[in-house]
């Protein structure tokens, strides 16, 4: 299953959710809404998705907004208050996922 997590800078939360992703055997890519961030959010990525996860209603309305996706979108609430690979950010994604 290819599983696209977003968040806005693509470092933290979406990083870090990828990671967990990828423990569980899924092909995971992570990216950001922001303009800056590591790697944007984009048609391809989009479409390459069967599932994506978001952190934050904002990124689901970026994502249904600009690219009208096929597959469901997932928002995990998660504020951006976390650095990658948190104890805390990893427990909370693993329960919400």
């Amino acid at each position: 299953m290819n599983v696209l997590f977003v968040c806005t800078h693509g470092v933290s939360r979406s990083a870090t959710g990828a990671v967990i992703g990828i423990s569980r055997g899924w092909n995971c890519r992570a990216a950001g809404t922001d303009l800056n961030a590591l790697v944007r959010v984009s048609r391809n990525l989009v479409e390459w998705a069967d599932k994506i996860y978001v952190m934050e209603n904002l990124h689901q309305s970026l994502i249904e907004s600009s690219f009208n996706p096929d597959c469901p979108i997932v928002n995990l609430h998660i504020d951006d208050i976390y650095d990658y690979m948190e104890d805390s950010l990893v427990e909370i994604i693993q329960e919400r996922i």
